[in-house]
């Protein structure tokens, strides 16, 4: 199942289980929608983070594959 968290703007979609985002829509001027996917759940240093991400705005995509994490406090 998934928890959904919204806005007038956004909407973040999160896994009940894991607690890690699967999706967000984002409203944007025009009608137009900014969509990030998160994928693959990793595990480095502590921290859990999706390891893959696919963000899409109109025709075009980006996608986004984290290798390593660097953390500052």
């Amino acid at each position: 199942g998934t928890y959904r968290v919204s806005n007038s703007w956004k909407k973040v979609f999160i896994d009940k289980k894991t607690m890690m985002p699967l999706r967000q829509t984002i409203e944007l001027d025009e009608g137009r929608q900014l969509n990030v996917i998160y994928e693959e759940p990793a595990f480095m240093d502590g921290v859990w983070f999706p390891s893959k991400m696919r963000i899409a705005l109109s025709h075009q995509s980006v996608n986004l594959t984290i290798e390593t994490l660097s953390l500052k406090e």
